[in-house]
């Protein structure tokens, strides 16, 4: 999917997105639309009153959002703080990267966030076919079956650790709760998104990249 031309204030810095918005300068191409709907980039719409509380990203909140062109495609918009700079690098890095092993990122950009009055940044993903995989890493949950790990979790990962390999990126959220279903019927998992914070800004102390004490080169631990 080709992705819309990225605006210069997104990239080099979203907080700017959070200034207040004048009236005037408002899309008024809204006729018999809700005023909760906001329209990025002419190609998404983006629901403020319906939230997905389900689809949180640390302290980023998730938005029903929909592809005008295709309106039965499921996506969500993730609202980061006002004040969190979002990974713009790994933005750009990440657009058209498509592997199954991953949330596909579909567009980025400011908005004007009806709930506040002023513009937001904002990124839209795919929307996973399944739910989490572990919803609180606070409750004890059964541990997955080895066939369970192996066959639904790292044969679909190993493309997207081979494209970030690549690229020379670095995913750094992945932890229990932002791992999902890519489907219903639960046969595989998807990482969740790595852009809407900085690196290893959510993860549990846990999961955070330490200095190296056992002499595990850097790359083996750029994943965490």
């Amino acid at each position: 999917m080709d992705l819309a031309e990225t605006e210069t204030l997104d990239l080099e810095n979203p907080m700017d997105a959070a200034a207040p918005a004048p009236v005037e300068e408002r899309d008024e191409d809204t006729e018999g639309r809700s005023d909760a709907v906001v329209e990025l980039k002419q190609r998404f719409l983006i629901y403020s009153d319906q939230a997905l509380p389900q689809l949180d990203s640390g302290d980023s909140f998730a938005f029903h959002a929909q592809l005008k062109a295709d309106t039965a495609r499921p996506f969500f918009a993730l609202l980061p703080p006002a004040e969190m700079p979002a990974r713009t690098e790994m933005l750009e890095a990440m657009r058209n990267l498509n592997v199954p092993g991953m949330l596909k990122l579909a567009e980025w950009g400011k908005i004007y966030w009806p709930p506040e009055k002023r513009y937001r940044f904002v990124i839209v993903l795919e929307r996973p076919g399944g739910v989490r995989v572990f919803p609180d890493i606070t409750v004890p949950q059964a541990p997955l079956q080895e066939e369970e790990l192996i066959s639904g979790f790292l044969t679909p990962l190993l493309p997207t650790v081979r494209e970030f390999t690549g690229r020379m990126l670095s995913h750094r959220a992945i932890r229990p709760n932002n791992i999902f279903y890519a489907d219903a019927g639960r046969r595989s998992m998807v990482l969740g998104e790595c852009v809407s914070s900085p690196p290893a800004y959510d993860q549990p102390a846990v999961f955070r990249n330490h200095r190296k004490r056992d002499g595990a080169p850097e790359r083996a631990r750029q994943w965490q």
